[in-house]
């Protein structure tokens, strides 16, 4: 299960958040889980931000959870991302490593396939994670079509598993 990359998009939310510093900053830093579900937590709070910026916090405090080993709150919180931005990749993406923390094969699988399909970063970037697993052997183009989500299946069903 560990053994899965998390593709987060650092310091979108710093960038989104502009001049706001503490809080934003503690939410972004990766070093510290309990720092950034604490910074995140203020700027959830605060009520200042957008959509998009109450998105990237809750992402993050997901982050942060899943570093804390604690999938089903990470979950929680990609959950309120992806409601608040139905077009998150990331946080498809980053739900998808919870749902195999916790065994949801086909929630992996679904929330892989989505975060690809979406954004060719993702895509390239986990089919170059899945040719250095030994499950793909195709180009890294992005394009996420059958040989990739052949490839994504099997390695979800290798690693959730293990």
């Amino acid at each position: 299960m560990k053994r899965l990359a998390i593709f987060a998009a650092a310091g979108l939310l710093a960038s989104t958040l502009g001049a706001q510093a503490g809080p934003a900053e503690d939410c972004t830093q990766g070093e510290d889980p309990q720092l950034s579900i604490q910074g995140c937590t203020t700027l959830i709070n605060a009520g200042q931000l957008n959509s998009e910026g109450m998105a990237i916090a809750h992402n993050n405090r997901g982050n942060a959870y899943q570093r804390l080993n604690d999938p089903q709150q990470a979950l929680q919180e990609y959950d309120r991302a992806i409601n608040l931005n139905p077009n998150y990749s990331t946080a498809y993406n980053n739900r998808a490593v919870s749902n195999c923390m916790v065994g949801n094969i086909n929630g992996a699988i679904a929330d892989f396939t989505r975060a690809a399909s979406s954004d060719a970063r993702l895509a390239k970037q986990l089919q170059g994670f899945m040719q250095r697993r030994g499950h793909y052997k195709g180009a890294l183009d992005g394009a996420f079509g059958p040989a990739s989500k052949a490839a994504l299946s099997a390695m979800i069903n290798a690693d959730c598993r293990g």
